[in-house]
């Protein structure tokens, strides 16, 4: 059974924000270190099979935009 992780998006504006929604919904642990290899780190220690719903992203600055990109790629990748 897959995991689904809902993660909005919606209103973030800058990467801080970005980085608290994206640890909160995946139960990132404390130490997260709030960048690409961290992320990998942390995703590739999930156990269940996880699929990540993100909304909102129509919402975003270019400059979030283009950091959440690199996330989704990433994210994608593991998926």
């Amino acid at each position: 059974m897959t995991n689904i992780v809902p993660l909005d998006l919606s209103g973030v504006s800058s990467e801080e924000e970005f980085q608290d929604r994206l640890s909160r919904a995946l139960a990132f642990p404390h130490y997260y270190g709030r960048n690409l290899d961290a992320c990998w780190d942390c995703i590739t220690d999930i156990i269940e099979e996880t699929q990540v719903e993100l909304t909102g992203l129509t919402s975003l600055e270019e400059p979030i935009r283009v950091l959440v990109n690199g996330y989704i790629e990433l994210i994608s990748e593991y998926e």
